[in-house]
């Protein structure tokens, strides 16, 4: 890759990548630490033992739901957050690079503004392939009372995050589930598991 020296002249040509505010603070820290001779052989061995721990995380276990949890308790009550506040959330709770990576890329989200509540969500397909996997996961990371309740109003956004990138789950399916649950404050998973209108999903294998 040839290296591009010229001069950038307004705003507009500026689109900060993800993570790179974090990356050049680790990096930073690292050269103050150190005080290098050479500034230059520093970077370059620095950023060659970064690009081997990033492949090695590649093999990297998906989160698990202590860890889900963890990023929800620091998130929770914020409906939009900056991409890199979201992003460094994960990364401070011991989530993989690789995989908040791959999950940013997945949501190809438009726009530096996310909901936390649809990455969590994205973290947790990574390691549960099933939907009725996928439900059971999010009342262990979202709900409260030991997990068991979820508020009705959460719990439809998060069944919306989980159903427009499930083929399989038909909007008929989440119109019935609301008008069966619309006039509740809270649900618990077996109230989700019980429901006709979810039933087949819970006995596919």
């Amino acid at each position: 890759m040839e290296l591009d020296f010229e001069p950038i002249y307004c705003v507009e040509q500026i689109q900060v990548p993800l993570g790179l505010p974090d990356l050049l603070k680790k990096f930073s820290k690292e050269v103050l630490r150190r005080q290098p001779a050479s500034l230059e052989e520093f970077a370059a061995h620095y950023f060659q033992q970064l690009l081997k721990k990033t492949q090695d995380n590649r093999s990297t276990q998906p989160p698990s739901v202590h860890q889900l949890q963890g990023v929800w308790i620091e998130l929770k009550g914020k409906d939009k957050l900056k991409q890199g506040e979201v992003y460094e959330v994960c990364s401070l709770n011991g989530i993989a690079l690789s995989i908040i990576e791959r999950v940013f890329q997945t949501g190809g989200f438009s726009g530096e503004m996310v909901d936390p509540k649809e990455v969590v969500i994205l973290l947790i397909t990574t390691s549960v392939k099933t939907f009725s996997g996928i439900l059971e996961a999010m009342f262990k990371v979202f709900g409260h009372n030991g997990g068991s309740t979820i508020g009705v109003p959460l719990f439809f956004k998060l069944l919306f995050f989980v159903a427009k990138r499930a083929r399989d789950i038909s909007p008929d399916t989440v119109n019935a589930l609301t008008k069966d649950l619309g006039d509740r404050q809270e649900v618990t998973y077996n109230d989700i598991k019980a429901s006709p209108h979810l039933q087949k999903y819970f006995e596919q294998k």
